[in-house]
């Protein structure tokens, strides 16, 4: 595995559709350990790292192709372009006040300062009693909240992967997928036939995996606890009628503070109320921190459960440069923690201002900057942000978001929209990119 947090959830993913494209039973041995390469928590429970040494065997009429296709990706790191064990590749400005001190250190996760009142966000924990039900219903009950979750996340990937990027919308298919994991449905649908309340049964046949993934050496694995439990209240929240509850401020530009965060929650974070955020658990390779650095929030994470004890309205810097929650700080400690946050804005703003110069290479070749959008609003904020032009306009969005087919009068209309908007740079159009991971109900193709 020469992934270099290894063969964690993304990577394990790519490895799972790979390995579903084939009849072939295909599986993982690391150590003692052998597992179905076509379920993800079943990846995840090897704890591979960086260096660890593993082997693929299939079974079946297509095994050879299944095996080399699969031996390539893994040698190429399954499709994964970036590590994420490092919030930034430059020191961290070592601010601290003069007089107050610390009232609670954890793990640098995003970098940045700010000032402002606590707000502590406290979730409702899903709690389900095991209780006789029938079958029959349980069953649908269950299939249906699976479907509903399954066509939020796509949602969500869709939205996350225009705001933030593939890399990190990449994370809720990792969630996709775990709904899709055979191991972890019939398991839930053998308990539901035994009588058992449908809620129930998938709480208790997630658990499991969570407590197993918890035991895992490496950090980076065990993190990935937070993700199926992330899944597992999206499912149940659908099952019992339960409305998601964002983290929020009232309104109020705050400082969140959280025993933890579900990639979820952190993608649904709003940049102008939530100032940053400090977590008891969690750590700098958690999806919430991946999340919580493309959107610019500074963040700290495995502070402690004592910062879950800080009364509301209190008034904090939270210096995610250095890991460190100061409260109720002077007033001169305020100005200065402010002056190093509107030192570090300036700066990015005189990166922003130099977005429209040609990109350059050192030895003079020129690099084209081309965007990719769904949307004409797309359209206009790439090109703000220096795009030389669109490189890739997907259609497919035309027709997931309408619920039908669009006209051709329609379709017509946004790419010459599309065009304006673009004001003569160069716009590529692609042609209608349907099936796979995006299916379209109203148009009926088969799988």
């Amino acid at each position: 595995i020469i992934n270099p947090t290894g063969l964690h959830a993304r990577p394990a993913t790519e490895l799972v559709t790979i390995a579903k494209r084939y009849q072939a039973q295909v599986r993982v041995r690391s150590g003692e350990l052998v597992v179905d390469a076509k379920s993800l928590v079943n990846l995840l429970k090897l704890g591979a790292v960086k260096g660890a040494a593993i082997r693929v065997s299939a079974n079946g009429d297509d095994a050879d192709e299944a095996l080399a296709v699969l031996k390539d990706a893994i040698e190429s790191g399954l499709g994964e372009e970036e590590t994420h064990a490092a919030p930034l590749n430059r020191d961290r400005l070592n601010w601290q006040p003069k007089t107050t001190v610390a009232y609670a250190e954890g793990v640098p996760a995003s970098d940045g300062i700010v000032v402002g009142p606590i707000c502590q966000h406290t979730p409702k924990e899903i709690k389900v009693d095991d209780s006789p039900s029938s079958p029959t219903s349980g069953k649908k009950q269950f299939k249906n909240a699976v479907e509903a979750a399954h066509k939020e996340l796509t949602k969500l990937y869709d939205e996350v992967k225009v705001r933030l990027g593939s890399g990190q919308a990449s994370i809720f298919l990792v969630h996709a997928e775990f709904l899709q994991d055979d191991e972890l449905l019939q398991e839930t649908e053998k308990l539901i036939a035994e009588k058992h309340n449908a809620a129930w049964a998938w709480q208790q046949t997630i658990q499991i995996r969570i407590d197993q993934l918890k035991k895992l050496d490496d950090p980076v694995l065990a993190g990935r606890a937070m993700d199926l439990s992330d899944v597992c209240q999206r499912v149940l929240r659908h099952m019992l009628g339960i409305a998601d509850v964002s983290p929020s401020t009232s309104h109020i530009p705050s400082v969140l503070i959280a025993d933890d965060l579900t990639p979820s929650d952190t993608a649904n974070l709003d940049p102008d109320l939530i100032l940053g955020f400090i977590t008891a658990k969690g750590g700098p390779t958690s999806h919430s921190a991946i999340i919580a650095r493309a959107m610019g929030i500074p963040a700290i994470v495995a502070a402690g459960e004592g910062v879950l004890q800080i009364e509301n309205q209190t008034n904090c810097i939270l210096d995610g440069f250095n890991g460190k929650l100061y409260l109720s700080p002077l007033q001169e400690e305020i100005a200065s923690a402010q002056e190093l946050h509107e030192e570090v804005e300036r700066q990015l703003n005189a990166d922003f201002t130099e977005r429209l110069f040609s990109a350059n290479t050192t030895d003079g070749h020129n690099v084209e900057v081309f965007a990719n959008v769904n949307r004409v609003a797309d359209a206009v904020k790439a090109i703000e942000y220096g795009a030389e032009g669109v490189g890739l306009m997907r259609t497919e969005f035309l027709f997931l978001e309408s619920g039908k087919t669009p006209t051709e009068d329609e379709q017509y209309e946004v790419s010459r929209d599309m065009a304006k908007a673009l004001n003569g740079t160069p716009l590529t159009i692609r042609t209608l990119d349907i099936g796979g991971d995006k299916q379209v109900s109203h148009l009926d193709f088969p799988k």
